[in-house]
């Protein structure tokens, strides 16, 4: 899963397809940059299939790190029975969606 990193999406590939990697599948967590462009037009020796998903949660785009735990806190009070009974290792908005 991905979100924000058109920088490095074309590196992150290529260093994989040295190694062998010949499919990937890219998931774009409400991408607010151009990543989907991006991997669609590299030009590798691998399949890349792309899958674009919708804003889904909160998201704290450009939210001071103290603010942030804050905020992530907060959530963490608001979903607590939701995370209980999923019995994942999820501490913020950002590994529930993952």
């Amino acid at each position: 899963m991905s979100r924000g990193d058109e920088r490095r999406l074309a590196e992150w590939v290529g260093c994989h397809c040295q190694l062998g990697f010949d499919e990937f599948h890219v998931v774009l967590d409400n991408p607010p940059d151009e990543s989907e462009r991006v991997l669609r037009e590299l030009d590798v020796p691998a399949t890349i299939t792309v899958e674009t998903r919708g804003p889904v949660g909160d998201y704290y785009d450009g939210v001071p790190a103290d603010q942030r735990a804050q905020l992530d806190a907060r959530w963490m009070e608001e979903h607590a029975a939701e995370v209980e009974a999923s019995g994942m290792p999820t501490c913020d908005a950002l590994s529930w969606r993952q």
